[in-house]
């Protein structure tokens, strides 16, 4: 996937993270919009996305949470940003079709940013996490 010497303004699509970066600035970042999605049937924190803590310095994130058995849903607005190795986030905006599916945090882990949800149930609950990079 990558080049043995990558220059400023070179373009790649990574199918690990299925994710359009551009080289800048000595790093890969993401390009636009980044679509990640999870699952989980468990109340406990757990990892729902990741960013590459080096070039993700400022993310907007929506998280859609879907409860699979109730078909209740959640859609929440989150900013992130980090100093390198502490993560925070802003939740400016949330609306439920009946009661929050989840609540998030954030951390990072080996040099990425991860954004961590506990769902509120323990039936399966899906998550799709659209995020804008800022850089």
């Amino acid at each position: 996937q990558r080049t043995g010497s990558p220059a400023n303004g070179m373009i790649r699509y990574n199918t690990d993270d299925d994710a359009l970066e551009v080289y800048k600035g000595g790093a890969w970042g993401l390009v636009g919009r980044n679509r990640q999605t999870a699952s989980t049937s468990s109340t406990s924190q757990t990892a729902i996305a990741t960013y590459t803590a080096s070039s993700s310095l400022g993310i907007e994130i929506t998280v859609i949470a879907t409860d699979t058995v109730a078909t209740e849903r959640t859609i929440t607005k989150l900013l992130i940003t980090h100093d390198g190795s502490t993560a925070v986030a802003t939740q400016y905006g949330e609306v439920n079709t009946a009661t929050a599916m989840a609540s998030y945090d954030v951390d990072i882990n080996s040099g990425n940013v991860r954004l961590l949800a506990t769902a509120a149930s323990s039936n399966a609950t899906n998550f799709s996490v659209n995020a804008v990079v800022l850089d």
